[in-house]
Formats: C-alpha cells, sequence, structure tokens
C-alpha cells in the first residue's frame, strides 16, 4: 500500500506533502468515479460523461506546496469538493 510506504518514511517533509498529496488523489478518484458511473477504463451503459485527461495545478498547503493532476470531464466540469 502506498500509505503505508508513506507511514514508514521518516518524518520529513517531504513526506509531509506526500500524505495531502494521496488523500487529494483518493477523494478525487472517487469524485469522478460517481460523477461519471464508472471506473477508469471500465466500459458501461450508465456512463453518461467520458474522462479526457488531467490538468496540472498546485495547491498549497499547510505542509508546503503539492502537485495534483485533476482529472477532465468532457461533457461538464469537474472542480475538487476540497477546492
Amino acid at each position: 500500500m502506498v500509505l503505508l510506504e508513506l507511514i514508514e518514511k521518516q518524518a520529513d517533509g517531504e513526506m509531509l506533502r506526500e500524505i495531502p498529496a494521496y488523500a487529494a488523489e483518493r477523494i478525487m478518484k472517487a469524485e469522478v468515479e460517481l460523477r461519471t458511473c464508472a471506473a477508469k477504463g471500465e466500459r458501461t451503459t450508465l456512463r453518461d460523461v467520458q474522462r479526457n485527461g488531467y490538468r496540472e495545478r498546485d495547491r498549497d498547503t499547510r505542509a508546503g506546496r503539492i502537485k495534483l493532476e485533476i482529472p477532465k470531464l468532457r461533457k461538464c466540469s469537474y472542480l475538487p469538493s476540497f477546492f
């Protein structure tokens, strides 16, 4: 698990930035799956919106600046709930 690897690392500034980035990635993945009605790469008749790559954004946190890859959608916009 990626999270376990992060916990096992020495407590340094890099680890403190990786934890919020990991959490943000998981939140965005869940939100986009709900919006598209399908997991990434899954084919289903329920899907009404397709993914269209990512846009990179930097986000300032208390732990420092983190880089996020925010999913893009074709027919609608997506903004993570934590923004």
